[in-house]
């Protein structure tokens, strides 16, 4: 490849194209590369100049968080089938404002029933304020009790069956919220109590089943399983163990195991459920999506077959196989496996 790039500078033809090509899925295949077809969501995408800074999907619905426009939307259909724009989603919108929310930071999925009955999304903005929209429904606004040390700064949501995982890096804290009603309420718990984590570079979280997994800014994870004891006064107490050193491994040749993902700069991260527990990260160096399994074993790097205008700046993902990123107004659909 060195040598056809100081062969290009001298022009090329049909042989060096073909050539290139050849060496390049060699490199591909050596790699564990795949160059997949993004294919946009909707025709037009999501508005002019939107800034898309959150996704969240389910296997028929996929939730926009449009930061520049301030508005939330919500498109249904199937990648098989293509999706529509859903213009009868009332959410947030210029239509829809609420004088004590302020600009959402995260969106995340409720399952069914949820606060609203079906299932839906939920938003946070900077003072703890939730947001819950569904389809065909009205939407709801309700007020995280704040921590007594107050909000720091409300960096990610994630949400775990009955619960809200809020992640705060400034007062160095994960808080737990319990839904009541669908509507997450309460006292809020602290998720580390013996083992306190240093928190204050942390950017992302994700629930893995009952395992919780942080990203920080300089790539390292953290991998956390909670557990509860049984005390004398028959209340309730929490144990929480860490991985001492996760490393990501890689079993190309002449690549060693690292506390970051060697080359890359992640800046988002999504977990895949079963039947194959995955973890996923946008890098940004790259513009591109690495796959590690659960033990932090490479599986893979996703590369658009046609580069990208622009940096992607969101990512999810859907059951059973979708991954969807958004670059500037558009949000574009692949299938890894």
């Amino acid at each position: 490849m060195q040598h056809l790039d100081l062969a290009g500078r001298y022009g090329d033809n049909d042989q060096y194209r073909m050539l290139r090509d050849e060496v390049q899925e060699l490199l591909d295949e050596l790699n564990l590369i795949a160059r997949l077809n993004f294919r946009p969501l909707v025709s037009g995408g999501f508005g002019t100049d939107a800034n898309i800074t959150s996704l969240t999907a389910s296997s028929t619905d996929i939730y926009i968080l449009d930061s520049a426009n301030q508005v939330i939307r919500h498109a249904w259909g199937t990648p098989e089938r293509g999706f529509d724009i859903d213009s009868t989603f009332q959410c947030w919108d210029s239509k829809n404002t609420y004088e004590a929310l302020t600009s959402p930071i995260d969106i995340v999925l409720q399952r069914a029933p949820g606060a609203l009955g079906a299932e839906g999304m939920v938003a946070i903005d900077e003072n703890g304020t939730l947001l819950y929209c569904a389809p065909e429904r009205q939407p709801a606004l309700a007020q995280l009790t704040p921590p007594d040390l107050g909000w720091g700064r409300i960096q990610a949501i994630d949400v775990y069956g009955d619960d809200l995982f809020v992640l705060d890096p400034v007062v160095n804290a994960v808080w737990i919220y319990e839904a009541s009603g669908g509507f997450f309420s309460g006292t809020p718990e602290l998720y580390f109590v013996e083992e306190v984590r240093d928190l204050k570079s942390a950017i992302d979280l994700a629930l893995a089943q009952d395992e919780l997994v942080i990203l920080y800014a300089d790539g390292r994870v953290d991998r956390c399983r909670r557990f509860r004891e049984s005390v004398d006064d028959g209340g309730r107490a929490f144990r929480v163990e860490c991985d001492a050193e996760p490393f990501f491994q890689d079993d190309r040749p002449d690549r060693a195991s690292s506390q970051q993902i060697p080359g890359a700069v992640p800046v988002e991260m999504a977990y895949s459920a079963p039947p194959e527990p995955s973890l996923y990260f946008l890098d940004l160096l790259s513009n591109s999506v690495f796959h590690y399994s659960m033990r932090l074993v490479y599986q893979g790097q996703y590369i658009p077959t046609e580069p990208f205008d622009g940096e992607i700046s969101a990512m999810t993902l859907g059951p059973p196989n979708d991954l969807y990123v958004a670059v500037g107004s558009q949000v574009y659909h692949t299938s890894p496996r």
